[in-house]
């Protein structure tokens, strides 16, 4: 027996399907790059935020170190949304000790055993 019509429609169904995965995976990769830009302009507003308490702090000698904690755990936030952006795009992790590329959901460093940041 040979190639039927319903053989091509069957394998053509497949090929959109496989398509729309495709599609899928790359709107989310997208989207996810979008979220990573939007996290580290956030982040960048926050470091010049402390930066000014910094400079209030030195400049009228008062205590905001309440609104530095804060600030410093929104920070930390915000650098754990941009660490789950870069395993979610699958962006590889750097050592700090041996510079070897690792894994993006490596905790340790495959040469060196190393803690991963």
């Amino acid at each position: 027996m040979g190639y039927s019509f319903d053989d091509f429609i069957y394998d053509a169904k497949k090929a959109i399907d496989k398509m729309g995965e495709k599609t899928g995976a790359a709107v989310e990769y997208s989207k996810t790059q979008v979220e990573k830009a939007q996290l580290k302009g956030k982040l960048r507003e926050k470091y010049c935020d402390l930066g000014k308490l910094c400079y209030e702090m030195h400049e009228r000698d008062i205590d905001y170190t309440g609104s530095m904690k804060k600030l410093l755990e929104q920070i930390r936030e915000i650098e754990t949304q941009i660490e789950e952006a870069d395993i979610m795009l699958g962006v590889p992790k750097i050592c700090p000790l041996c510079g070897t590329k690792n894994a993006a959901d490596n905790t340790y460093c495959t040469k060196c055993g190393e803690k991963l940041k």
